[in-house]
């Protein structure tokens, strides 16, 4: 799992910027959000009322396929 419940929103889309289609999915505009600099993966799963673990599992299943298109 390259995605964790502690990391910053703002970092992950920073690295990861395929997960942006995954949290719109569930809702989330996040990249447009004040709080995506300070906010955690977790927080905002809690704060939205997600399960974190879906939430999780999704954002890194986005990770792995754009990994696999890369090879």
């Amino acid at each position: 799992m390259k995605i964790k419940k502690d990391m910053y929103v703002l970092d992950v889309l920073k690295e990861y910027p395929e997960v942006k289609k995954v949290l719109s999915d569930y809702g989330l505009s996040c990249s447009g959000c004040l709080g995506v600099d300070s906010a955690q993966i977790e927080e905002i799963a809690f704060n939205h009322e997600i399960d974190l673990e879906s939430l999780l599992a999704d954002l890194n299943k986005a990770v792995e396929k754009m990994e696999e298109k890369e090879e």
